[in-house]
C-alpha cells in the first residue's frame, strides 16, 4: 500500500529546508551582532567589523607612545657593588647594596672580597693598616646614592660625615643600603659619631 504526501505538507518541509540553509549562510545573516576582526596570525585586530561593513576602534587597545619618548630615570647600578668615596687619593670608605658580614667589620681581604668581589685600590696591603666599620645603613630608593664627605678622629670619636644624594627623579623600588667607612686599626675600637646630611641632585 503506497502511501501519497501531501503536497502543502511538502511544499511547507521545502520552506523550512530553505529557511535552514539560507540562517547557515553568513552572507544572508541579517542580525546586528559585531564580531571582532583577525589578522593573519589569529590575532585580535585593531579594529571591530560589523555586519553591516562599517568598522571602529577597538576602546580597549592600549596607547603606544612613540619610540623617542624617553624618561629621565637615574641608571640603576645594581651590578656595581661598591660606590667608593676617594680625597686626595686615599679611600675614606664605601658604599653598597650588599650587606656587610654579621659583625658589621671587614678586617681582611678575602671577607671583602667574598662580599664585594675584586675592587681597584682595595688589596690585601689596605687591610695590612686599615679596615672598613659599618658607619650608617637605611632603607631608601634604589636611585639614592652615598658618598663620604670625611673620616676623622676627634674628642675620643670618629667623626664621620655622609652625603646622601636622593636623585631628581627617585625610583620607588626601596632598597637597604650600607655605608662603610675606613678606619685605621689603632683606632678600631673608638665609638662612631655619624652624621647625615641629605641633598636633592638637580635635574
Amino acid at each position: 500500500m503506497k502511501t501519497k504526501l501531501n503536497p502543502l505538507f511538502a511544499l511547507l518541509l521545502a520552506a523550512l529546508l530553505l529557511c535552514a540553509v539560507a540562517c547557515g549562510d553568513p552572507e544572508n545573516n541579517t542580525t546586528d551582532s559585531t564580531t571582532a576582526s583577525t589578522n593573519t596570525a589569529g590575532n585580535p585586530a585593531d579594529t571591530i567589523t560589523s555586519s553591516d561593513g562599517s568598522t571602529a576602534e577597538k576602546d580597549t587597545a592600549l596607547p603606544v607612545y612613540p619610540g623617542d619618548i624617553e624618561l629621565d630615570l637615574p641608571e640603576m647600578q645594581e651590578e656595581i657593588m661598591v660606590t667608593l668615596s676617594l680625597k686626595d687619593g686615599q679611600i675614606l670608605g664605601f658604599s653598597s647594596l650588599r650587606k656587610p658580614l654579621s659583625d658589621d667589620i671587614i678586617d681582611n681581604y678575602i671577607d671583602f672580597q667574598n662580599v664585594y668581589g675584586t675592587v681597584e685600590g682595595i688589596d690585601e696591603s689596605f687591610f695590612e693598616s686599615h679596615l672598613f666599620r659599618l658607619a650608617h645603613s637605611a632603607q631608601s630608593s634604589g636611585s639614592t646614592r652615598y658618598a663620604i664627605e670625611s673620616v676623622k678622629t676627634a674628642d675620643g670619636k670618629i667623626q664621620v660625615e655622609i652625603i646622601e644624594q636622593h636623585a631628581a627623579m627617585s625610583t620607588r623600588d626601596l632598597r637597604k643600603h650600607y655605608v662603610l667607612i675606613a678606619v685605621e686599626k689603632a683606632y678600631a675600637e673608638l665609638p662612631l659619631d655619624v652624621h647625615v646630611t641629605g641633598v636633592q641632585l638637580a635635574s
